[in-house]
């Protein structure tokens, strides 16, 4: 039992030194980090007042393994997370005497994708510094969407509310590509990093199936539809850049 424990050891050990000497690592990446919360308010002389804010609370952020092969090459491989969450609201009142009347519409649309990337990359070390261009192959999950569509009207005449609301249910869908990849890393202290990277490409998606359209009106539903959808095609994988943290062995 020791014997193999020692082996098991000696094993980890020199896969270790390996890696090490195979320009293996991870970088934590961000490329979308957005908490913001905009508001604002406009008033003018005879004309009705109007109450503005969006709130964005997006997060596309991915973690990115790297195992070394050769003395410069290292194949990675990547998991990325896109969450989208976006909210736009606005209010306006109609103060004209002896009306008091106001219209408020709140727009929210939520949607989360997977993306796993692996690939191929080549190292360029001068000093502190290392140069990285590569290959990859994004597989992409994209997940369900929801988009509701909210706008309420108050009639001070007759003193009463009024509600619409609409919500869309769209279906998940898939996508593949071939990216180009190039990044610069900075040594910071070893082994930590610091450094950019780009990215672009093409890719090949699928997004197919029924969206979910229903109807509401003072807080009934009054329609239920169930449309086809078919989003089927080529496109250009955006051109992103990175923020990088990690580490370079």
């Amino acid at each position: 039992m020791k014997t193999k424990l020692s082996l098991l050891a000696s094993f980890l050990i020199l896969l270790s030194l390996s890696l090490k000497a195979q320009n293996s690592g991870f970088d934590i990446k961000f490329n979308k980090i957005i908490a913001s919360n905009y508001k604002y308010k406009t008033t003018y002389p005879g004309l009705p007042q109007n109450e503005n804010e969006t709130k964005d609370n997006s997060l596309d952020m991915d973690i990115t393994g790297y195992i070394g092969i050769t003395e410069k090459g290292a194949i990675r491989f990547k998991f990325r997370f896109n969450s989208l969450k976006y909210t736009s609201y606005y209010k306006t009142y109609y103060v004209w005497p002896p009306t008091s009347d106001w219209y408020e519409y709140n727009y929210n649309t939520k949607r989360t994708d997977i993306i796993f990337g692996p690939g191929y990359v080549s190292n360029f070390k001068i000093d502190k510094l290392n140069i990285m261009i590569g290959t990859e192959l994004p597989i992409k999950i994209i997940g369900k969407e929801k988009d509701v569509n909210e706008r309420t009207y108050y009639d001070s005449w007759t003193g009463t509310t009024n509600e619409d609301k609409d919500t869309w249910d769209y279906p998940s869908g898939f996508g593949i590509g071939l990216g180009v990849i190039t990044g610069i890393n900075c040594i910071v202290f070893s082994p930590f990093s610091f450094g950019i990277e780009l990215t672009a490409g093409y890719e090949y998606l699928d997004r197919s199936g029924k969206v979910k359209h229903v109807e509401y009106y003072n807080w009934a539903q009054t329609s239920d539809v169930n449309d086809d959808i078919k989003e089927v095609g080529f496109q250009m994988i955006p051109f992103n850049i990175s923020l990088a943290l990690g580490c370079r062995f």
